[in-house]
C-alpha cells in the first residue's frame, strides 16, 4: 500500500512542477529579437501569442498586440495551443491520481490505463509546444519580407535570422523565458510520466 501511495505522490509532484511552469508561461514572452548586449543603447522586441514589446536597455517603452495574420503570430498561437493542451491533461492527472490515492476509482481497471497515458500526452503536448517555436526563424524571415513585423533594423533578413538562437556581434535573435520554461516543464511531466508508468499501481482488487 505504501509504494503505491509513494509512487502516485511522486508522480503528482512532479506533474505539480510542471503545470505550475506551464502556467507561468502562459504570461511571458516566447521570442525575442535585437541588438547584442554589446550595442548601446540595446533595443530588444519581445514576442508572444498574442503581444510585441520593446525595451530599451532592459526598460520597457511599449506594449502592442502582434501584428493579425502574421507567421510569427501562427506559431506562437500554435504552441500556446499545445502548451494549454498539456496544461490540460495535466490538470486532469493530477485530480485523478489525488481521487485515486484515497481510494476512488481504485477497483476501475480502465483508471490504470488512464492515469498513464494522461501525463504521458501532456509530455507529448508540451514538447510539441516548444517544438514549435523552432520554426520562429523560417516565420519571422516571411513575416520580414511582407513587412508583417514589428522591426528595429534594415538587415536583410536572411541575415538575421539564419539560425533559431544566434548572436553575430550586432544582431541577435532567439527563445526567451516562455520556451524556457516549457522545455524544463517537458522535463518534469516526462519524470513523472515515467515513474507513473513503471511504478504506479492505480487498478487494486
Amino acid at each position: 500500500m505504501v509504494n503505491y501511495k509513494i509512487s502516485g505522490i511522486v508522480t503528482l509532484g512532479f506533474l505539480l512542477v510542471s503545470w505550475v511552469l506551464l502556467t507561468a508561461s502562459f504570461t511571458t514572452y516566447t521570442y525575442k529579437l535585437g541588438d547584442s548586449k554589446e550595442i548601446e543603447p540595446q533595443e530588444t522586441v519581445y514576442l508572444k501569442f498574442n503581444k510585441v514589446k520593446l525595451e530599451i536597455d532592459g526598460k520597457e517603452q511599449w506594449e502592442n498586440d502582434i501584428t493579425s495574420g502574421t507567421k510569427a503570430q501562427t506559431a506562437l498561437r500554435a504552441s500556446l495551443a499545445f502548451a494549454a493542451m498539456s496544461w490540460g491533461l495535466a490538470t486532469v492527472s493530477m485530480i485523478l491520481i489525488v481521487l485515486n490515492t484515497i481510494g476512488l476509482f481504485s477497483k476501475v481497471k480502465a483508471m490504470s490505463w488512464i492515469l498513464k497515458l494522461g501525463p504521458l500526452f501532456a509530455t507529448v503536448f508540451c514538447a510539441v509546444a516548444l517544438l514549435v517555436v523552432l520554426d520562429m526563424p523560417d516565420a519571422l524571415r516571411k513575416d520580414c519580407k511582407n513587412d508583417n513585423i514589428y522591426f528595429i533594423h534594415t538587415s536583410p533578413c536572411a541575415d538575421l535570422f539564419e539560425k533559431f538562437k544566434q548572436d553575430n556581434g550586432g544582431w541577435e535573435n532567439g527563445p526567451s523565458t516562455t520556451w524556457y520554461l516549457l522545455v524544463v516543464s517537458t522535463f518534469f511531466s516526462l519524470a513523472g510520466s515515467i515513474i507513473g508508468a513503471i511504478f504506479g499501481r492505480y487498478f487494486r482488487e
